[in-house]
């Protein structure tokens, strides 16, 4: 199940959205970005939307590894994104 939620583009220059969501359970949910050392550097929750597509803007973080933490109420979704230069 946890192939079907894509981050794209990745790598990204700052923008990235994630796909597929729609049949998850998005109540409450919370998304964290991790930077490589641990340190949580951006929160937010996801709201409901029709196709719940999310859109990240991640200018404002330095290049370089991330982990994108997607807290559902059954579960939590990890994916690998990397920042680069635009």
């Amino acid at each position: 199940e946890e192939g079907e939620i894509n981050v794209f583009p990745n790598p990204t220059t700052g923008r990235v959205q994630i796909f597929g969501l729609e049949k998850e359970n998005t109540e409450g949910a919370l998304l964290e970005i991790i930077n490589y050392s641990g340190r949580i550097v951006g929160k937010t929750s996801i709201k409901r939307e029709g196709n719940r597509l999310v859109n990240l803007n991640l200018d404002n973080l330095p290049n370089g590894l991330y982990l994108i933490k997607i807290h559902l109420a059954d579960k939590t979704i990890t994916k690998k994104l990397i920042l680069v230069g635009p």
